[in-house]
């Protein structure tokens, strides 16, 4: 399977028993850090850790971000036409003094990823009355965006910072940044990684934000990964905009050569189904053809009642989907000679309908394969714990854990090792390499099985 699927960790999954069934359908894990503290944030992980073998998952943490949420509420079912008030310490309560500086009477509210329609009927000061122009779940811990305007807010939070902390004395390897709205937020999360020690942690930039898609080229250029958040993208654009948006973010990826993700209500119906709608099936379709390196599942693994159901159809679809890729390589960018020669190289395997295996001490020359969409099977052998785990969520890239002591033995165990598994059989054709060093020779092995 080229397209990489990742599941949300939450309650549905923690049993060792269900994630254990879940991690055979995917290849990575998220935590999500607006929820839980960092006791579960542990406990999630060292499960995912239990299930490593010869297989190993890169864990995403997801920051909360400078987003205006529900408090801690109960949740509640609001009819079309009912009224509640919300307030910055009641009951039902916004804890975002932002928040109210900016709604006014006569303002459209959103929340539960567009779902929840409100109207504000009247305000005094920390105080909104608000109508129901939906049936409406308002829930703790959901984002509210009040629409068509910015609530003005930082771009880090204290508990985003803890967070960080965290992600990095834990070794996860990608920190997905939510609410960025610029390059300069993006650099300013790298140099405090850096004072943390995490200077190798990945950053997926999340797209979400009206700002976010306006300076969407100086977001991608300073990112390893982009995310599109279609969730609140919903909540800043209207619905019909969203599928075009998400259309122009990925293509962008794709031309720059920085993987892409595409997340939120991808199997919604999910949540409560066990079997997905054919809209559902189509979405993930076009997903694929778009070129996306990874798809995630959020509520339909966190907090679903068939999540192992949900990431079974999610890669079953997927698989499906990618016998139609058509890639056309032209209009991604090659910036120097690496790029040159990794570019033929792919041509070159998918032309002689070999398998690629290269040995890489960093990740860097499987990242740069997978830049190309290759429709070939890659694999990457790394004695680099970290790099292998990373890999994960590269499109195309198999990746293996093996020890060597240079490169061309690191080709020798991992051409045996994937004879030994039935990776490689008899008659098929594999392209041995690495990436393109400062020595003298360089050489590319075709080995026919």
């Amino acid at each position: 399977m080229l397209v990489k699927c990742v599941a949300t960790l939450g309650p549905s999954i923690e049993k060792l028993d269900v994630l254990k069934e879940v991690s055979k359908y995917v290849d990575g894990f998220r935590i999500n850090f607006s929820h839980g503290d960092e006791e579960q944030w542990w406990k999630f992980l060292e499960s995912v850790r239990k299930l490593e073998d010869t297989k190993f998952f890169p864990v995403i943490g997801d920051l909360q971000g400078p987003s205006i949420r529900f408090g801690e509420i109960n949740k509640l079912q609001l009819e079309i036409g009912e009224t509640i008030e919300i307030g910055l310490d009641s009951e039902v309560n916004i804890p975002h003094i932002e928040f109210f500086s900016t709604v006014s009477k006569g303002d459209v509210i959103l929340t539960d990823d567009g779902k929840a329609v409100l109207k504000v009927i009247d305000k005094r000061g920390f105080k909104v009355t608000v109508k129901a122009l939906t049936p409406a779940v308002l829930k703790p811990g959901k984002g509210v965006v009040v629409q068509g305007k910015d609530c003005p807010t930082g771009f880090i939070t204290e508990k985003d910072k803890k967070a960080l902390k965290f992600l990095v004395e834990a070794g996860l390897e990608y920190v997905a940044l939510s609410y960025i709205r610029g390059a300069n937020e993006v650099l300013k999360i790298r140099n405090m990684l850096k004072g943390l020690g995490g200077a190798d942690v990945k950053v997926i930039s999340k797209i979400e934000t009206r700002q976010a898609v306006e300076n969407l080229d100086e977001i991608i250029s300073v990112s390893d990964y982009i995310l599109v958040a279609r969730g609140d993208l919903g909540l800043h654009f209207t619905i019909e905009e969203v599928p075009m948006i998400q259309d122009n973010i990925v293509e962008k990826a794709v031309i720059e050569g920085k993987p892409v993700m595409v997340a939120t209500q991808i199997l919604d119906s999910m949540v409560d189904n066990p079997i997905p709608t054919r809209a559902e099936a189509v979405d993930i379709y076009s997903a694929v053809k778009m070129g996306v390196d990874s798809l995630l599942l959020t509520e339909e693994t966190a907090i679903g009642k068939y999540p192992t159901e949900a990431v079974k159809w999610l890669k079953r679809i997927s698989e499906k989907s990618e016998k139609s890729l058509e890639i056309s390589r032209d209009k991604i960018t090659v910036r120097d000679i690496k790029d040159s020669f990794i570019k033929s190289l792919v041509e070159m395997a998918e032309n002689l309908n070999a398998k690629i295996v290269i040995y890489t001490k960093s990740g860097l020359t499987a990242e740069r394969i997978s830049k190309y969409k290759p429709l070939i099977p890659v694999y990457a052998a790394s004695g680099n714990l970290k790099a292998v785990r990373k890999l994960g969520l590269y499109r195309g890239i198999i990746s293996l854990l093996i020890q060597a002591g240079g490169y061309e033995e690191g080709l020798e165990k991992a051409l045996n090792f994937l004879k030994n598994e039935k990776e490689l059989k008899q008659g098929d054709v594999a392209l041995l390499t690495y990436g393109l060093s400062d020595r003298p020779l360089h050489y590319i092995k075709l080995v026919t099985i």
